[in-house]
């Protein structure tokens, strides 16, 4: 993960941008992802979906916020590899990454070393 950071702060110009524009992306959909699991996590144990006492459910409630707290990592994860693997799929069929590069992009977040190299 260093490399992928010392890489991306070295990006100028359009591929800092959009560099940018796919971290936010992939952040929004860690949100969208841990929300749905709160959600649908809080169903499935029965907690109330709303405010209520926790009046005989406090294992069930503690229960899911430890299920909420270690998954986060996880599914942001899961939205770096979405975002990263289907950018990193466009650009291999476009002829602009090669494999490689789109598999580093997709697990690793890292941005391809071409785009440092044109940026200096």
């Amino acid at each position: 993960m260093a490399v992928s950071f010392a890489r991306a702060r070295r990006l100028r110009g359009r591929t800092r941008l959009l560099y940018n524009c796919l971290s936010w992306l992939i952040v929004v959909l860690g949100c969208v992802l841990v929300g749905a699991l709160m959600f649908k996590s809080r169903i499935a144990l029965g907690l109330p979906p709303g405010r209520a006492p926790l009046d005989g459910i406090r294992l069930k409630f503690l229960s899911w916020a430890a299920l909420t707290l270690v998954s986060i990592p996880t599914l942001f994860y899961v939205a770096l590899f979405v975002v990263g693997g289907t950018f990193g799929l466009l650009m291999v069929l476009l002829g602009r990454f090669s494999l490689a590069e789109a598999k580093a992009l997709a697990l690793y977040g890292q941005p391809p070393q071409r785009w440092i190299d044109n940026a200096t």
